[in-house]
C-alpha cells in the first residue's frame, strides 16, 4: 500500500515541524514495506530546512525495504535538490499516480 503526504504553501523552518509530523505520521501508520509519495505540486516556496525530515524518512522507507518518491512541478524544488546535492536521490514524478507505479520521472530543464 502506498501512503501520500502532500503539503501546500510554503515549507520553511516555522514550517517544517508541521510537514516533518506528516512524514512521521505516514511512517507510523504504515505496515511492513513503506512506501510513501510526497505530493509537493502545491508547495509555493521551501527551503532546506526540509532536506533533513525528507531524508530521515527516505531512510525509514529504505530500510523498511521501501521507498519515497517526490511529485512536484517547476524548478524551484529541482534546484533545491540540485543544490544539497540529492537530484538523483529525488526525481521528480510529475503525478502521485506516475510515483506510485514508478513510471518514467519527468525530465527537469537545467
Amino acid at each position: 500500500m502506498c501512503q501520500v503526504v502532500r503539503a501546500r504553501g510554503e515549507l520553511d523552518v516555522t514550517s517544517v515541524p508541521a510537514f516533518s509530523r506528516a512524514l512521521r505520521g505516514a511512517i507510523r501508520e504504515g505496515e511492513g514495506r513503506l512506501h510513501i509519495v510526497l505530493d509537493l505540486r502545491e508547495v509555493s516556496f521551501a527551503d532546506g530546512s526540509i532536506l533533513r525530515p525528507l531524508e530521515e524518512a527516505r531512510a525509514e522507507c529504505q530500510g523498511s525495504g521501501g521507498w519515497l518518491r517526490v511529485v512536484y512541478a517547476g524548478y524551484a524544488l529541482a534546484l533545491l535538490f540540485a543544490a544539497g546535492g540529492l537530484s538523483d536521490r529525488y526525481p521528480r514524478y510529475a503525478t502521485v499516480r506516475d510515483a506510485a507505479r514508478q513510471n518514467a520521472p519527468a525530465v527537469v530543464a537545467r
